[in-house]
């Protein structure tokens, strides 16, 4: 598939069908750093949706792999970088809660 299409089934909600294409994605090029991104935004919105049912041991698990493609992703503004930032905020507060 495409990183176009990942993101617009993200961007509409469908975080289900956008995490299995971005996963097949990667399968096909584990070294694309645009189908590392891919999944980064995917888990990032998971993340976030993980933290506000308060599943914060499986958000946890997100941010490890957010973490893990951090370095080799397409990250040039720093975005990825700093969503990774205020997920890890994110999760703490909601887990102090």
């Amino acid at each position: 598939m495409s990183v176009k299409e990942v993101t617009l089934l993200r961007k509409s909600g469908n975080l289900k069908e956008a995490y299995k294409m971005a996963i097949d994605d990667l399968k096909e090029d584990r070294n694309n750093p645009w189908a590392q991104m891919s999944l980064f935004w995917v888990l990032r919105d998971i993340c976030q949706q993980l933290c506000n049912r308060n599943a914060i041991d499986k958000a946890k698990i997100c941010l490890k792999e957010m973490s893990s493609l951090l370095p080799t992703m397409v990250d040039d503004s720093g975005a990825g970088e700093r969503a990774y930032t205020n997920s890890v905020s994110y999760t703490h507060l909601r887990a102090h809660e």
